[in-house]
């Protein structure tokens, strides 16, 4: 459809369309989950290059219903309660952020006005309330875990070569997406000059795709699998983003971590990266893509000088001592500020900060910003030993600690980054079925053991009673 209007020069006709045929294709697909799902991950990586395309057709539109779709499209979710109803008996730690939500919500109805405050409701518990339709879908769908893997890393590739002709020639509506933001961190509207964002809006969010789908894409059993990961390395290495850089470093790690325990999983991983250094150093060897990955290596060794990593110390200074302990409620950050602002720009102040715990600070205060960091990390502990069970579920952990890496640095906790969270946490907490299963089957191991050893020189087994 995109593609069809465009090429008929009819793409303004998306301005007002988009929207609710994705939520018309989401509401029918609700009642599958591996579709939905993949669906979902799909129009978070690919509805921000549809408005910049509505608006190189039409004019800049600050507030695009076409960035509605996701938020709205992941909340759908919601309405499925017998599926994530499951996840949440899986997981009942989850229902503990309820309660920095529900405080946070009506603190920014208060302060921020009921637009922006229900936008931030939809933005932070959307992919909370995903991942739980996730972690419940799992009980009746054998398929799902590796249906979402395999969609995330297709996805995931298609906006690599996406992002490596976007820094070889900018489609038009890219470059005027550049110069209409505002935002220098995008370098120069010109071949070779500029820091990829692909199909999405910045170049963080876009790395953090780029993680995730390197991380299906080695997981998965199928070795043609393999062939996506060299231009998902090259297109991570061209959004400059040294902090998802050593977010793919904490995957492998954990990748690594538990596939040393079994055999054919650390074989397929050194299989894959095999792959991917033998047919992505051609690429990294081509001179503008060397010379752009290089000098920001280099940037590494310059400590205090770094600019971008005195700004953000700078930044951490002048914001921790002026937010209210209570904190400004839901809808006083990030995109939210654009319902707030009258102009549909973002507040110069809060909403350009893109640190999950300022983030956090700001809107839920300090006591309800630590309970709701507190679940969270119970339920990465939790997820932990799901990396044992299945590659899916070793994908999904990875996925989680690349994720939580990155929270001083950029709100993991909203938009595409925290749907992929979420999704991870869904894909490695145990399903209360597989619980249950695995809890009967260490109870019969269990008596057999006791059977056992009760057993007499005869063989067979000591009355219950008998002393």
């Amino acid at each position: 459809m995109v593609v069809g209007l465009t090429a008929l020069g009819r793409a303004e006709w998306l301005h007002y369309l988009f929207l609710p045929l994705c939520l018309a294709v989401g509401m029918a697909l609700l009642v599958r989950p591996a579709s939905f799902v993949v669906f979902t991950l799909g129009v978070w990586v690919w509805a921000p290059c549809v408005r910049r395309i509505v608006d190189w057709e039409t004019s800049y539109h600050p507030l695009s219903p076409v960035l509605a779709a996701p938020v709205l499209l992941t909340g759908l979710a919601a309405l499925a309660y017998p599926i994530w109803r499951r996840g949440l008996a899986s997981a009942p730690v989850f229902a503990v952020m309820a309660l920095p939500l529900a405080w946070s919500f009506a603190v920014g109805l208060l302060d921020n006005g009921v637009a922006p405050a229900v936008y931030g409701l939809l933005a932070w518990a959307g992919p909370i309330v995903f991942g739980l339709y996730v972690l419940g879908a799992r009980e009746t769908e054998p398929d799902l875990e590796t249906v979402i893997l395999r969609g995330l890393s297709i996805l995931a590739f298609g906006a690599s070569l996406y992002a490596i002709f976007q820094f070889v020639e900018p489609a038009i509506w890219d470059r005027r997406w550049m110069l209409n933001s505002g935002m220098p961190v995008l370098g120069e509207p010109l071949p070779f000059r500029i820091r990829v964002f692909g199909p999405l809006n910045s170049p963080v969010p876009f790395a953090a795709v780029m993680v995730a789908g390197i991380v299906a894409a080695t997981l998965d059993a199928r070795p043609w699998q393999w062939l996506l990961t060299p231009t998902m390395v090259v297109a991570l290495l061209l959004s400059l983003v040294r902090s998802e850089w050593i977010a793919l470093a904490v995957a492998v790690t954990v990748i690594g971590f538990f596939a040393a325990v079994r055999l054919g999983r650390l074989m397929r991983m050194v299989a894959a990266l095999a792959l991917t250094l033998a047919l992505g150093l051609p690429l990294l060897a081509y001179e503008p893509i060397h010379r752009a990955v290089i000098s920001r290596v280099e940037s590494f060794s310059a400590g205090r000088s770094d600019v971008s990593l005195r700004e953000r110390m700078i930044l951490y200074q002048t914001i921790r001592f002026e937010e209210p302990i209570l904190g400004k409620g839901l809808g006083s950050t990030d995109n939210a500020t654009r319902l707030s602002t009258g102009s549909g720009r973002l507040d110069p102040k809060h909403g350009t900060v893109d640190s999950a715990l300022i983030q956090l600070g700001t809107s839920y205060g300090l006591p309800m910003a630590a309970l709701f960091l507190a679940a969270l990390a119970w339920q990465a502990i939790r997820a932990a030993p799901g990396a044992r069970r299945s590659s899916a579920g070793l994908a999904g952990l990875a996925i989680v600690a690349a994720s939580l890496s990155q929270l001083p640095s950029y709100n993991m906790l909203i938009s595409a980054a925290a749907v992929l969270l979420y999704v991870g946490l869904g894909l490695s907490l145990p399903p209360r079925r597989q619980a249950a299963e695995e809890e009967i089957e260490i109870t019969e191991e269990d008596e057999y053991a006791v059977q056992r050893i009760n057993l007499p020189a005869g063989g067979r087994p000591l009355p219950a009673n008998s002393a």
